[in-house]
């Protein structure tokens, strides 16, 4: 038995590593701009690397524990996740070029203590290293499918804690490696996995903080003083965060003095058939609108100050961005109308000419 367990660890550290990749990326695209993401998960890997090579002069001095970088590794990274989610909210750091360097350190410490446990292993079993590396093309493959599912599944807390998980198991099977075990090693770890099932089980609703970024859409319309927005509900999926967003516009008009109207939009974008669209809800708290009246006929209005022009400019609009607006409810104090529009992810380069994107560019 003795035999199979570099492979269980192997298997385990790619399993994990390879799941915690694919959250970090969406946890990341999140807090961050996108083109940020990448940059983080290179240099993440990179670490990675590093820890082999930190790896190979460790095996030279014979100076390596499996307990000690293992404990190290179930000590820092809870730590350095709790530090990003603490650093996006950081006002002028958590966007800049400081804060990218310091997602960087932060992302890539579990890489590199992942790098160096691996390594060890494959060096202290040089004869094996056929069958570890199947074990690791195994692991990581599994890890992959295993990432998607945990974010399509669970909370992004639950899913970093089923993590924190596998590597304290892979970390009691390691201990089984060495000839003495300290006792606060297995205190460590023991709580590890308490703590993990824990928080799996319990659920708790934890806020991740979106940087202080002008290139964030969504913290930009939250920041507008003319609008007052509320979460309604987060979630996270295999694409990343999606956040369902009240929007209130207390300043637009409200009809005739007295009649206490509101107007109330809302959005959300949803994935439907493979492709993303937004969906926008606008509610009325108005007199509502009679069924077989044809209001999106041009120039028909009930109004005696009215053009009729509005819902069949609106509608014209809607089209011509390849949507759909219609009437979902017309009773009195609730008259809802739902737009439905292709979502599209564009670049700030986007409609500009050649020479426009080398100048944006540079």
């Amino acid at each position: 038995m003795k035999s199979l367990k570099p492979f269980s660890i192997i298997f385990l550290l790619s399993l994990s590593t390879l799941s915690f990749e694919i959250i970090l990326a969406r946890i990341f695209s999140y807090v961050l701009a996108y083109h940020f993401v990448f940059i983080i998960i290179a240099f993440a890997i990179l670490a990675l690397a590093l820890g082999q090579l930190y790896a190979s002069r460790l095996a030279v001095k014979n100076s390596f524990s499996f307990s000690k970088y293992f404990i190290v590794l179930l000590l820092l990274f809870p730590i350095s996740l709790a530090a990003v989610f603490i650093l996006a909210s950081v006002e002028g750091i958590g966007s800049g070029s400081v804060g990218l360097i310091i997602y960087i350190l932060l992302a890539g410490v579990t890489f590199f203590l992942v790098g160096i446990i691996t390594a060890s292993i494959f060096q202290a079993n040089g004869d094996k290293s056929r069958i570890l590396y199947a074990f690791d093309m195994i692991g990581a493959a599994a890890g992959s499918l295993l990432g998607l599912l945990l974010l399509n599944t669970f909370s992004i807390i639950q899913a970093l804690s089923i993590i924190l998980f596998v590597f304290s198991i892979a970390a009691l099977t390691a201990f089984k490696l060495e000839t003495q075990i300290r006792k606060g090693y297995l205190i460590i770890t023991l709580s590890a996995i308490f703590v993990s099932l824990l928080i799996i089980f319990i659920t708790p609703d934890v806020e991740i903080n979106i940087a202080k970024s002008s290139e964030k859409d969504l913290l930009r319309l939250k920041s507008n003083p003319s609008v007052k927005t509320t979460t309604v509900e987060s979630r996270w999926n295999s694409f990343g965060r999606t956040d369902l967003v009240k929007f209130l516009y207390p300043d637009l008009p409200t009809g005739q003095a007295g009649n206490n109207r509101e107007i109330e939009i809302t959005s959300t974008i949803e994935i439907g058939d493979g492709k993303k669209i937004i969906i926008i809800i606008v509610r009325d708290t108005g007199k509502g609108i009679k069924e077989d009246v044809k209001i999106f006929e041009p120039f028909f209005t009930t109004k005696s100050s009215g053009t009729g022009l509005g819902l069949s400019v609106a509608q014209k609009i809607v089209e011509q961005h390849k949507g759909r607006i219609k009437l979902v409810s017309s009773e009195q104090g609730k008259t809802i109308f739902e737009i439905t529009l292709p979502f599209k992810e564009v670049t700030i380069t986007d409609g500009l000419s050649s020479s426009e994107k080398e100048n944006n560019i540079g």
